[in-house]
């Protein structure tokens, strides 16, 4: 089978309106925003725990089981477990050859996952302290060590485990500031990306940071955190409401933790937090009054991320917001693979392409700009649509429903969409496009923008509304089903988040 050399236009469901997603389920919207890869199973699992136990559960990653996830990480990623010296050790000093995994196995991580939700903050507090791969010798001890083991812990100890580590320290050079010339990256985006923001401090406080910041190093021989009491300036310190004598060099690691617990605890950390969680679980533009009431619950509960979490998801803000959000590439091309159940094709050798299926993963979102861990400064990735809804990446997105549909790629091979969709003749034509639809959008589409599925699943688009009582037959299923998958796929239902 190949496409057909023109295809009709995709309907016009556009993200941010909500009436179009009326008849959505509390399950399917949130299998929607605390997964990358949301499928029908999912909603059902959803619905079937209730949406409350199922979120406390997911806030629980250690109690889930994961044997799939975890059996697949440990045979084809296994450097992902070493630290940095062993990872220096084992590749001869070229890191770089283990970096490369890192983003691959993090869109395999959330095919395979059981543990939905930690995913998702994990990716969330990736782009909030940021460390890109290209800091190859201590990313990937980063992202296992701090990102993902304090994603759903306390703000705070987060805080203070990333300005410890090297990947932090040497990707903002704090490891060369010194007392007598105390360099300012680390100090600077510790207030302005990390903390409190732009506007609350000034640049005698950015000064001030760095100087306190000096002598939290790493070694070059362990590649483990290193404070060097001869670098650290010694003297009084005042940066916005935080002061400190800071009267001796050995005083300097207390010093650095009442610092970061001070900006852990700053109602303006605590305030650019929680709008970053509500950008990502609720729209571009949350309203004031839900940051301001999550802020309340960050604060009140000791900085717990999962405390906020919790909130968000069951907050009235959340369960009305259907459809406000664009998914980001990474998320719908997982979200593509997950509706097509690829399974794993593994490799002889993992450091070079750990997965062959995940050649159209790794082409793709570097095309888009948006591999995990791909962007290139320090700022992070940006949750909001005009970010992703560039001419590159919805070409990109259009490409991949396309080859995902028809099968177009050769390492990507997924099983029959009529069994996988449960589409069989004698069907109605109506009643399949509208299973098709809620099992990969988790919606019912309202019937204008239903009857172009049913067009394309009848007649391949000939006939703009097929009778109702039309009956599927089996060059349907065989010439029009994958197309009709693509038009769902390529769809802003599907692309929405």
């Amino acid at each position: 089978m190949t496409p057909p050399a023109s295809a009709p236009a995709v309907p016009a469901l556009a993200a941010g309106s909500a009436d179009r997603y009326a008849s959505i389920s509390r399950a399917a919207h949130i299998a929607r925003r605390a997964s990358f890869a949301a499928t029908a199973s999912l909603t059902a699992e959803i619905a079937a725990m209730t949406p409350n136990a199922w979120i406390d559960a997911q806030l629980n990653p250690s109690a889930i089981p994961d044997a799939a996830c975890d059996a697949m990480l440990a045979e084809e990623f296994p450097w992902l477990a070493l630290t940095s010296k062993q990872i220096s050790d084992v590749t001869g000093r070229k890191s770089h050859k283990a970096a490369t995994l890192l983003p691959r196995a993090t869109i395999a991580r959330r095919l395979l996952t059981k543990r939905h939700l930690l995913e998702v903050v994990v990716d969330v507090l990736t782009s909030h302290i940021y460390v890109p791969v290209l800091e190859a010798q201590f990313v990937i001890d980063f992202d296992r060590e701090v990102t993902r083991k304090y994603a759903l812990g306390r703000y705070s100890d987060y805080l203070q485990k990333a300005l410890r580590h090297p990947a932090v320290l040497a990707f903002l050079d704090n490891a060369s500031s010194t007392k007598v010339k105390p360099n300012e990256n680390l100090g600077r985006e510790l207030l302005e990306l990390f903390t409190v923001g732009t506007g609350n401090y000034t640049e005698d406080d950015v000064l001030a940071s760095a100087k306190l910041l000096t002598g939290h190093s790493y070694s070059y021989a362990s590649m483990t955190y290193q404070y060097v009491a001869a670098n650290h300036y010694v003297g009084p310190l005042k940066i916005m409401g935080f002061t400190t004598a800071n009267g001796t060099a050995a005083g300097g690691p207390a010093v650095l933790t009442a610092y970061l617990n001070y900006l852990a605890r700053h109602p303006a950390t605590a305030k650019r937090l929680c709008r970053r969680l509500a950008v990502r679980f609720v729209s571009d533009t949350p309203s004031e009054a839900l940051v301001n009431s999550l802020v309340k619950v960050y604060l009140s509960n000791g900085t717990s991320i999962k405390a906020v979490v919790r909130a968000l998801l069951r907050h009235p803000e959340f369960l009305a917001s259907a459809g406000l959000k664009w998914r980001t590439p990474q998320e719908w091309l997982t979200a593509m693979y997950a509706a097509a159940q690829a399974p794993y094709t593994p490799v002889f050798d993992y450091t070079v392409n750990p997965y062959a299926v995940m050649k159209l993963v790794t082409n793709t979102l570097n095309t888009c700009g948006a591999a995990p861990r791909g962007w290139p400064t320090v700022d992070g990735y940006k949750d909001i649509a005009s970010a992703w809804t560039t001419t590159v990446s919805l070409q990109q997105a259009w490409q991949c429903a396309e080859t995902c549909a028809w099968g177009l790629d050769p390492d990507f091979v997924s099983a029959p969409w009529a069994s996988t969709l449960g589409v069989a003749e004698g069907q109605n034509v109506w009643t399949a496009a509208t299973s098709i639809t809620r099992q990969l959008t988790g919606f019912v589409w309202p019937t204008e923008q239903l009857s172009a599925i049913a067009s394309m699943l009848a007649s391949a688009g000939t006939v703009a509304s097929p009778p109702t009582e039309t009956l599927l037959d089996a060059t349907m299923i065989q010439n029009h089903l994958p197309e009709t998958v693509r038009l769902v796929l390529a769809s802003p239902a599907f692309m929405t988040r």
